[in-house]
């Protein structure tokens, strides 16, 4: 699902992309900005959908999984870590449920690929997937100059979950 079908089903998805969007204003790092946000949003749409997890919290995860990426890049404090501090506070004040808020922060702690970190909830490897999905995207494309999005992706967590009597569908998940 693209966003504005997304904002028509998730419960406070334009004040969450709001919030998004003012923490990257005068951010400038072409590996991490707002469009890096929108694909691995879009990316962790479509694996929770194929997967059959719950949406909102996938999405909920990637829209927030960067929020602190600028301020990492002043104070040198993990934006994993400030990020998962930051929705635990955030989060509550929209309504949603200490369950939530909990999967959500602890998906977005253990998101970055670099922590090597192992995700402890279905939220987490779907975030860890798609964040990792749009970093090959980004090697490939300056590497091989490729069209705006690759073919036959596959979610690196699930992947290895399936049998080969159930593999992962290869139609092509967009960037």
């Amino acid at each position: 699902m693209n966003l504005t079908e997304l904002m028509e089903c998730i419960p406070h998805l334009r004040e969450i992309l709001h919030i998004v969007r003012e923490a990257f204003e005068n951010y400038d790092d072409p590996a991490h900005d707002i469009s890096h946000t929108f694909r691995v949003t879009e990316n962790a749409s479509e694996i929770a959908s194929r997967e059959k997890c719950d949406l909102q919290k996938a999405v909920a995860a990637a829209l927030l999984h960067d929020i602190k990426r600028p301020q990492e890049a002043l104070t040198g404090i993990d934006h994993a870590e400030s990020g998962a501090e930051y929705v635990l506070r955030l989060l509550p004040t929209m309504g949603f449920n200490i369950s939530f808020v909990s999967e959500v922060s602890q998906a977005i702690r253990s998101h970055r690929y670099s922590g090597a970190l192992t995700p402890s909830s279905m939220t987490g490897k779907i975030l860890q997937d798609a964040d990792r999905l749009d970093a090959i995207y980004l090697f490939f494309q300056r590497k091989h100059r490729f069209p705006h999005h690759i073919r036959n992706k596959r979610s690196l967590h699930f992947h290895r979950a399936r049998s080969s009597q159930n593999p992962l569908p290869l139609e092509t998940w967009r960037c």
